[in-house]
């Protein structure tokens, strides 16, 4: 942005992500894995000062799937903030129900 507030140049840094999962499957349509995420970058500048918002987080989780059917399966997810330097530290629950219309 060139023209900022009060004739400035806002900057923002490029934001990297590295993920890994690893998942078991116990067969039948049963399975498990577990997740890992880390954020780092963004640091942003106005009108060449360096903001002290550079992000560095990261983030596991758990996720379980249970076949219910053929077509149907349920899934069961947590994800918990593990480092936060910027943004909201938070715990995520959820719950949901698949359906495969082909099969």
């Amino acid at each position: 942005n060139d023209d900022y507030f009060g004739g400035k140049t806002y900057e923002q840094d490029p934001v990297s992500s590295t993920q890994a999962h690893v998942i078991y499957s116990f067969g039948r349509g049963i399975w498990a894995a577990l997740h890992g995420t880390y954020d780092y970058g963004g640091r942003t500048t106005i009108g060449g000062t360096e903001n002290l918002d550079l992000q560095r987080n990261s983030r596991i989780g758990a996720t379980f799937s249970s076949a219910l059917t053929r077509r149907q399966a349920i899934r069961v997810s947590v994800s918990r903030g593990a480092y936060t330097t910027v943004g909201a530290d938070f715990t995520a629950i959820g719950v949901s129900y698949n359906f495969a219309w082909a099969r």
